[in-house]
């Protein structure tokens, strides 16, 4: 009975939403693991064809994307997005939606040549097309948007770049139009989130400084070595420009002209549980550190030399039904200089409870707290300037992500913003809404 509900709920849902266009972090995070799922799914030649069942709305294209997979060429696409309203709080009342269909296409070179000579070597390329409006900016006027879909409402280029994998993805390198974001400062326990302050990455990070998320991309290289199964290191280095995130350029911008020098960051991780023959449930313990090479201007009106972070992410499985499904707490530390970052401390932390429901296996609810502390040389000059101190913004987000079907999900969601861009003036602000994906 539960699961027709929820099912009619979608439909209308669907109905809707029909005219808006989005596509969720997730679809981006995940491609590489994500086309090689297809690539073996539809290899199987063996697949449910009932439009519920199937993994994939569209479903198998009248057996061209078996014939597609089979030479090494994948293509995926993904519709999300967020509806969601302030009853009261903020500045104002209101409704707003937010997002993007985003589509994107791995190629195989090893299949589609047929020569061992370029087995792990890939090309990937993705898009979207961005809409909506910001409840944050047209209503609330807080810092951290409720919708993880808002920005870049246009169509654009995200991702172009030619990847190696070899020895057993122990090794791989990205080369090309890169965001920085989808390999450093995530996890996919922040994919489960509606607002923009968890989801895809801890946000202060872009607050802070010109590191590149989804769904902007600059030129950069990424490397990551897994030497044994406890313990994977990341390094990266990405080209930064302020301008190229601008909606006319549409993703196409390709200057290497920089207006920060270079961003370089690296990530240990060290991967506990992991193994197949472990008792020991699974968790992931990171720190990792960014540097900013150029010359970055203070909240005193001088420059400083440089510009840095550094940050310890972690989660762990606390209980377990198999190694994707269970409880698992999660916890971001952020740390930067307060002469330049709008928020020199802040921190994400909840937990998700995922696949705990019976044969609800897919669905998940999540719990958590996202905090930010605007800075003291922050706060110095604007009480020279007469302005009003900001102090911080705390958002708490509890949502259910229940799956109606493999390709279909439905995100209740409710958020409390206390103090709205750290300003006491500004009412505390409850909102509501759902958030609705679909792939195809």
């Amino acid at each position: 009975m539960i699961n027709v509900l929820i099912k009619l709920i979608c439909i209308i849902f669907i109905f809707i939403t029909i005219d808006l266009y989005s596509a969720d972090r997730n679809f981006f995070f995940q491609s590489f693991h994500r086309h090689k799922e297809m690539s073996s799914y539809y290899q199987k030649k063996e697949y449910p064809t009932s439009l519920w069942e199937r993994k994939y709305l569209t479903g198998n294209w009248n057996g061209v994307r078996d014939e597609l997979s089979d030479k090494g060429l994948t293509i995926t696409s993904s519709y999300v997005t967020d509806l969601l309203g302030n009853p009261f709080g903020g500045e104002e009342q209101g409704f707003s939606y937010a997002g993007s269909f985003g589509m994107d296409m791995t190629m195989d070179f090893n299949k589609i040549t047929g020569s061992e000579f370029l087995g792990g070597w890939y090309f990937y390329v993705s898009a979207l097309w961005r809409s909506g409006t910001s409840l944050s900016d047209k209503y609330i006027k807080n810092q951290f948007n409720p919708a993880q879909l808002y920005g870049g409402e246009t169509y654009k280029l995200i991702g172009l770049y030619l990847r190696k994998i070899a020895f057993n993805e122990k090794f791989s390198c990205k080369l090309g139009r890169l965001d920085a974001g989808d390999d450093f400062l995530c996890s996919k326990y922040y994919q489960l989130w509606v607002s923009n302050a968890f989801c895809g990455n801890p946000v202060s990070v872009f607050l802070n400084s010109p590191l590149t998320a989804y769904p902007n991309a600059t030129w950069g290289a990424y490397l990551d070595v897994k030497p044994t199964n406890k313990f994977l290191a990341r390094l990266g280095v990405y080209n930064t420009n302020e301008n190229i995130s601008k909606n006319k350029y549409h993703g196409v911008n390709f200057t290497f002209k920089n207006t920060h020098g270079a961003l370089l960051i690296s990530e240990l991780v060290m991967l506990v549980g992991q193994d197949n023959n472990t008792l020991i449930y699974p968790g992931n313990y990171k720190v990792g550190a960014y540097y900013v090479t150029g010359k970055t201007q203070t909240f005193a009106q001088d420059y400083m030399k440089g510009n840095y972070s550094y940050y310890f992410l972690l989660d762990q499985m606390i209980y377990k039904i198999d190694d994707s499904r269970g409880i698992v707490p999660f916890l971001a530390l952020i740390f930067a200089p307060a002469k330049v970052a709008m928020f020199p401390f802040f921190f994400t932390t909840g937990i998700t409870f995922n696949g705990c429901f019976g044969s609800r296996d897919k669905d998940s609810i999540c719990i958590g707290a996202a905090y930010g502390k605007y800075s003291f040389d922050l706060n110095k000059y604007q009480m020279l300037q007469g302005q009003e101190k900001q102090t911080y913004e705390l958002v708490l987000e509890l949502n259910y992500k229940a799956y109606v079907s493999k390709w279909l999900f439905i995100q209740p969601d409710m958020q409390y913003i206390i103090r709205p861009k750290g300003h006491r003036s500004v009412p505390n602000a409850l909102v509501l809404g759902a958030q609705i994906g679909i792939t195809f």
